[in-house]
């Protein structure tokens, strides 16, 4: 059994859109969505170093949900469970990896895309970065 991940998320709509999950009727349509996210903060362990390293990454996500809000909680959950992200990230509980839905556009349908997420585009945090995504004391 997985347990649950632990990190910082920072969204707009976050109350609004549990409060919207929970809303939820049998009868909503759904919608289909694009959503560009920003992990920030993330000490991934890698094969050829000893001590992980911290990294931020970009990714687009795909979900179905019935509005904005929702859509912003699907994808955050999608990257939550992420298998492969999950394997590799070994944050300490007192300073979790961050992630930002920097963008949402609806979108016509998932033709031509890869569900339920792109790859990752991986970067290198320099320490002014990962300071500046922990909060102050």
């Amino acid at each position: 059994m997985v347990g649950r991940w632990q990190f910082r998320y920072r969204g707009s709509r976050r109350e609004s859109a549990v409060a919207q999950l929970f809303s939820l009727g049998g009868n909503t349509c759904m919608k289909t969505f694009r959503a560009f996210v920003h992990g920030k903060n993330f000490a991934i362990r890698e094969d050829d170093r000893p001590e992980p390293h911290m990294r931020g990454f970009y990714t687009t996500v795909y979900v179905e949900a019935a509005d904005f809000p929702a859509a912003e909680l699907a994808a955050v959950e999608v990257l939550r469970q992420d298998e492969q992200l999950r394997a590799t990230t070994c944050n300490d509980r007192s300073d979790p990896p961050i992630l930002d839905v920097e963008e949402i556009q609806e979108i016509e349908s998932f033709d031509g895309v890869r569900l339920p997420r792109d790859g990752f585009a991986f970067y290198e945090e320099t320490d002014e970065e990962s300071e500046s995504s922990t909060p102050a004391a």
